[in-house]
């Protein structure tokens, strides 16, 4: 720091033990420091340099013992002030030093976080309190320095020049305070020098974190009357508190050191003092004073070595392209300095990307000003193919005098006029170091939700009654850094602000469902950079129940089985059979996940061959959901069909593909999976005797080839139903039996297919609890983690009553619960169809309809099944309403449901479809079809955390 005799100098402060109770005020420890002057006037000698040392006082080294459990804090001053001066670079022209104030800094607040970080509040102010006394005696750009032990990382890349003029690697830790405003080597020495504390310590590192104080960064007239911008510690300051997060791992932090500092010059002699002159920026810090940074145009990879990312750095320097004064210290020009001093390079280490440092000396923009900083962009590649999340660098922003010694950076402390000598070493080092984080969008064993740029905790995003809703930015893990806004009702397109700060407030859930929450993130860059991310919250209860109206077609009939609905992250789609008038046809509707309709569409087109029974596969495809669709149609015969299309480029009829000509049993819906870009198909054809038959697309419903028996059995087979687990290969298909039909009645039996082609099945297991004269039927199946859940019904052979069982089963298909989840009580009854569907082990959705055959009301039920820890189930309702009066042979609900895990597992997300008879039925001319309309809803219920 260059100024007109000595640049830079410590703010001496005393010292205060804080205890941290419970109305939070300081108390004062048992040191007794010398009085202040009564009047801010310091005794000075009538010299040319108007500098007198007086050894009294502390200068603004402390030792902190902080007590993480009881969150104290005592402050062990630094012992010697002659001795401050021999390494220190500043000297507020040395009157700090003989009225020291017990209230300089405090330690204001500490306490946990959400996070159980530690928030440590430090507050800082000037030692003096009259401006008008001694308007000399103000300081700039004061920056608070935290030296501490931690995990310490080494970078070959970094060079850091020490005071004797050697350099060796950067060498710091990001672990120990999480929001530092960059890193200096300045007074790395200090805690192992018993000159300035009883108890030494040795810490790794020769990198320090520190906080600025005073931001002030206007660069009007300087009036030391009146003192603003520059960054300005004017005399007479009020209390300045930053908050330094810090990690509460146990043996950590415990002990650290705090040195303060501020760059002066003497700006008057003892009889000009009233009317100084401040040549600023030359009084400024010699280095940068701030960098902000951003990542732009990333599209690292994890598997590619050339991907890349740009770090835009943004550089604050007061003194960058100055003007040089040949005659300074000129009082004609104020704003002249003594030599050049600009910003010469950068260098970027981030050896888990790649090895060599990136290195940079032209900016693309700006001039260094605080409100025109200097802007450079560094290309980074992933030439070592990291897959982390983040990864983590170095920064390092060089001065012009980098390594210069005296007189060129800064000056020496002089000799006092009583001939007493600082023997002071020179600092060298003048860079800015500072962190940066890249984000890789693009990972191997990650989500990737918001690109890896958020990470939102998702046990916050679910809550019955409140929540509040905890999110991290990857450049910010103390949520301290930048400014934090919420908008509860986001629409898209207008942030309104409802709450600040990370976490988010709490928030009172007045309706249940889905919420669309927004955190907008604004840097502390110049322009401010913008970041906006929807995060959905959930509170438990109906999110929405409506109809599907379509124009001109009244007549609407849901598909049947348990195939008909599917749930992405964009869309819930329902597909089903519709007719106005000549042949069904296949329609489907793409619905908003807040319940607002958005699109319809007829997906076939035929003048004979009437389609029903779709089974759908949605897929996201880089924010495009790809359908697939499987049918049944029949003209003469029914065969099997495909089509596949979007919403975003439509579905051709001419897509609609033949998969199977050989004749297949009407009104039984076929099941379609989705594994691997490849698509596989299971329904029952009618051969000489009944039976499931398989077929696969490797090209995505374009041509269909297989064509084989799933289990070559001579007798009635019926109602497939399809599922995988998530981490493995192999394809079970469950299927309704006749086999044992002479003595037990109908069965279940599950194959699993041998290789993971989905076609050859050789291990298939009778999976029904032989009862004699009870047909196990209808079964739907979902697979979650090691984990395989069938629903079917019981249906004792000649009864009209049945029973809805739910059945668990592990990989190796030995059965694990059969439990009966529902049966009637208090009236004759009959169950439909049901469908399963889960978010997470031990957790089924079902839904199903049931027939009162003494009112003839049709009732649908939607259920929340949740396995505790001694295999009994709890039930939550989601739905339980009549939906039609009905004669017994109309009676069927046709629900169908799907659901997906939100907020992690902590909530679930269920969307269920059915054909309502609540408005009546709908004649037609065939008697055997019953026609009504389609709803369907969307209901949020606990996850399993």
């Amino acid at each position: 720091m260059k100024t007109l005799f000595s640049v830079i100098t410590l703010l001496i402060i005393s010292f205060l033990f804080i205890s941290c109770s419970s109305n939070s005020n300081p108390t004062l420890p048992s040191y007794t420091s010398p009085p202040a002057s009564d009047s801010d006037t310091v005794p000075v000698a009538e010299s040319e340099y108007d500098i007198r040392i007086n050894p009294r006082g502390m200068f603004g080294a402390w030792q902190v013992q902080l007590n993480k459990e009881n969150l104290t804090a005592e402050i062990i001053p630094a012992r010697n002030a002659k001795a401050i001066g021999d390494v220190f670079d500043a000297d507020l022209l040395q009157f700090l030093t003989v009225s020291p104030c017990s209230n300089c800094l405090m330690i204001s607040g500490l306490r946990y976080g959400h996070d159980e970080y530690i928030q440590m509040d430090v507050t800082l102010k000037h030692p003096f309190d009259n401006a008008t006394a001694r308007p000399d005696l103000h300081g700039f750009d004061v920056r608070l320095i935290f030296i501490m032990d931690g995990l310490t990382g080494i970078d070959d890349s970094i060079k850091v020049t020490r005071p004797g003029g050697s350099e060796e690697p950067a060498s710091y830790s990001n672990y120990m305070v999480l929001n530092p405003d960059g890193f200096t080597s300045h007074y790395d020495e200090i805690p192992n020098d018993e000159r300035y504390f009883i108890k030494t310590a040795d810490y790794a590192g020769n990198l320090n974190p520190y906080f600025r104080f005073f931001n002030d960064y206007q660069t009007d007239t300087f009036d030391p009357q009146s003192p603003s911008g520059h960054n300005v510690m004017p005399v007479g300051s009020n209390n300045y508190t930053r908050t330094a997060v810090l990690t509460s791992w146990e043996g950590f932090g415990t002990s650290f050191y705090l040195v303060a500092d501020v760059a002066y010059g003497h700006s008057a002699v003892f009889s000009t003092r009233d009317d100084p002159k401040y040549y600023l920026p030359s009084y400024n810090r010699t280095e940068p004073w701030r960098t902000e940074y951003w990542i732009e145009n990333n599209n690292l990879n994890y598997n590619d070595p050339n991907s890349s990312a740009d770090v835009v750095v943004q550089v604050f320097d007061w003194q960058h392209n100055a003007v040089v004064d040949p005659n300074y210290p000129d009082p004609a020009n104020l704003s002249g300095i003594r030599e050049s001093s600009s910003v010469t390079q950068l260098e970027l280490s981030l050896p888990y990307l790649q090895d060599d440092p990136i290195i940079v000396t032209i900016p693309e923009s700006g001039t260094g000003t605080p409100t025109d900083p200097l802007q450079f962009r560094l290309n980074v590649k992933n030439t070592n193919l990291t897959s982390g999340k983040t990864t983590t660098g170095l920064l390092a922003v060089r001065d012009q005098l980098n390594g210069q010694a005296s007189p060129s950076g800064r000056m020496p402390i002089p000799e006092t006029p009583s001939g007493f000598p600082y023997n002071t070493l020179d600092i060298l080092d003048y860079t800015h170091y500072r962190i940066i984080r890249v984000n890789i969008p693009e990972t191997q064993y990650w989500d990737d939700d918001y690109n890896n740029e958020l990470i939102v905790d998702p046990k916050t995003q679910y809550g019955q009654s409140w929540t509040r809703v905890e999110a991290t930015f990857f450049m910010d893990p103390s949520h301290k850094q930048f400014q934090y806004r919420w908008d509860y009702d986001y629409d898209g397109i207008t942030f309104d602000i409802d709450g600040s700060g990370l976490p988010s407030p709490y928030i009172e859930f007045t309706t249940p469902g889905r919420k669309n929450f927004a955190l907008r993130i604004r840097t502390n860059s110049k322009p401010a950079r913008e970041y906006i991310y929807e995060i959905p919250v959930y509170a438990r209860g109906l999110s929405f129940e409506r109809d599907i109206i379509l124009p001109g077609s009244n007549n609407l009939m849901s598909s049947r089985g348990s195939h008909a609905v599917a749930v992405t992250d964009n869309y819930s789609y329902v597909v089903f059979a519709g007719k106005s008038y000549g042949p069904r046809e296949i329609a489907i509707a793409q619905i908003n996940l807040d319940g607002s309709f958005v699109r319809y569409w007829q997906i076939t087109d035929s003048a004979s061959v009437n389609y029903y029974d779709p089974a759908i596969v949605a897929v996201d495809d880089n924010g495009i959901d790809q359908i697939y669709l499987m049918f049944v149609g029949r003209d003469t015969s029914s065969d099997i069909y495909s089509l596949y299309g979007n919403f975003t480029d439509g579905f051709d009829n001419g897509n609609v593909k033949v998969v199977s000509d050989i004749p297949v049993i009407n009104e039984t819906s076929p099941c379609l999976i989705y594994r691997n870009n490849t698509l596989y198909g299971y329904y029952v054809v009618a051969s000489i005797s009944q039976n499931i038959w398989a077929v696969k697309s490797t090209d995505l419903a374009h041509n269909w080839t297989g064509h084989v028996k799933v289990d070559d059995g001579s007798t009635i087979q019926g109602s497939p139903a399809a599922a995988i687990l998530p981490d493995e290969e192999y394809i079970y298909v469950v299927y309704e039996d006749y086999r044992n039909s002479a003595t037990f009645g109908c069965d279940l039996y599950i194959a699993m297919d041998s290789d993971g082609d989905g076609l050859t099945f050789e291990t298939i297991r009778n999976i029904s609890t032989s009862r004699e004269d009870i047909d196990d039927i209808r079964p739907s199946m979902v697979a979650t983690e090691n984990q395989l859940a069938i629903a079917y019904l019981q249906q004792p052979v000649g009864d009209d009553d049945n029973n809805m069982y739910l059945k668990t089963l592990d990989r190796s298909l030995i059965s694990n619960n059969d439990f009966r989840a529902s049966f009637c009580v208090n009236y004759n009854c009959n169950y439909t169809s049901p469908s399963i569907s889960s978010a997470a082990k031990g957790q089924f959705t079902i839904g199903y309809g049931v027939f009162n055959q003494n009112t003839n009301d049709l009732k649908l039920l939607v259920y929340q099944f949740t396995e505790d820890e001694v295999g009994y189930f709890d039930l939550t309702t989601i739905l339980n309403k009549v939906i039609g009066n009905v004669t017994p042979a109309q009676a069927n609900a046709f629900a169908a449901v799907a659901c997906r895990p939100v907020a992690g597992t902590s909530a679930v997300e269920s969307f269920a479809a059915w054909r309502t008879y609540e408005y009546g039925i709908i004649p037609v001319t065939d008697p055997t079809q019953y026609f009504g309309e389609v709803d369907f809803l969307s209901f949020v219920s606990p996850g399993t955390d």
